[in-house]
């Protein structure tokens, strides 16, 4: 293992009441439209998701909607409800979405439900969203993922306030319409790459089926250039490009032993390094992506600080209970594999 890591988890308590304190201060105040005035310029709205079907109630088949207008008895659903991961690539910005993520979030707690009894999930509707998993009717997803949509992908052009979507066809890439959201992105060398996931297992954490999907686009051509699986791992949070190298955070399909990780348990994340892609060569092989540091539990933001890779973990795999923690490496630079 290239990296090894020290833990800065002495302030933990300290953080947890920090992050409770900004939640509830973010709850109570108002919110602020979208031209309110921000450090640096003034927040401007460049998209707003429109609604993309037509509701009828639990359980009940989902409707067609015809110019943001619904069929009597139905009204609009906005299924793309969270902007998840992005970067930038030139002057553009791309980011892919998470749709209905409070409900496909919701699947991943049905573990603890059972363990204090509780069934769960349940389908329920309130004046602002609707989550109906196993309940609802031909969804594009099955089980408790009822609610999951297509994820769709776009680009902001910021110079000429452009937004172009650029979610790939069926025919480019029937593997995109397997997954639920993209929840990172990075960009190298004129290569966007997308990270995706699958479903939620509902087992309790934030892990997914085995397998996470990648996608390479030409950020000049805007083609589609590269799409690969990667079954070692169950989930992917953040990337990070660092001296002309591409890592991503992931979280591991089977765990390491502790012998492979200086943790408290078990390795259940890593950061690997993706090498330098280029448009000839954009992705690695499944069986070609070293790991340069082991974590306990699945990683997510990386940053580079004074030569040493910073990053925080949170808890979404492990067998031994434990926060989020923050880690740096012991090692000045990231080693090359």
């Amino acid at each position: 293992m290239g990296l090894r890591y020290v833990h800065w988890h002495r302030h933990a308590r300290s953080y947890v009441g920090i992050v409770v304190a900004v939640i509830v201060a973010l709850v109570a105040a108002p919110l602020e439209p979208a031209s309110a005035q921000a450090p640096g310029g003034s927040v401007v709205e460049v998209q707003r998701a429109p609604a993309t079907e037509c509701y009828q109630g639990l359980g009940l088949p989902v409707l067609p909607i015809s110019d943001g207008q619904c069929p009597s008895g139905s009204k609009p659903r906005v299924t793309e409800s969270y902007a998840w991961g992005g970067t930038v690539a030139g002057d553009s910005v791309w980011y892919g979405t998470y749709p209905n993520a409070l409900c496909s979030n919701m699947t991943a707690f049905s573990g603890p439900f059972a363990a204090v009894g509780v069934e769960f999930p349940f389908p329920f509707e309130t004046d602002e969203v609707a989550c109906e998993f196993d309940t609802a009717v031909d969804p594009p997803f099955p089980g408790t993922a009822g609610d999951a949509r297509t994820t769709a992908l776009y680009e902001y052009q910021w110079k000429t306030d452009t937004l172009i979507n650029r979610t790939p066809s069926m025919e480019e890439s029937p593997d995109w319409y397997t997954i639920v959201g993209i929840r990172a992105m990075g960009a190298i060398n004129g290569v966007v790459i997308a990270a995706g996931i699958g479903p939620a297992l509902g087992d309790g954490s934030q892990s997914t089926e085995p397998g996470v999907h990648l996608y390479a686009f030409d950020s000049r051509s805007k083609q589609l250039i590269g799409q690969q699986v990667y079954e070692q791992w169950n989930n992917v949070k953040g990337f990070l490009k660092y001296k002309g190298v591409l890592y991503m955070a992931v979280g591991l399909t089977e765990p390491l032993p502790r012998e492979q990780c200086s943790c408290d348990g078990e390795a259940h994340g890593q950061i690997v390094s993706l090498g330098s892609p280029t448009l000839d060569n954009p992705l690695p092989a499944v069986d070609a992506v070293p790991s340069v540091g082991n974590t306990g539990q699945n990683p997510a933001y990386m940053a580079i600080y004074k030569g040493r890779m910073a990053l925080s973990e949170y808890q979404g795999g492990g067998t031994v209970p434990a926060l989020g923690r923050l880690l740096a490496s012991r090692v000045r630079g990231i080693p090359r594999p």
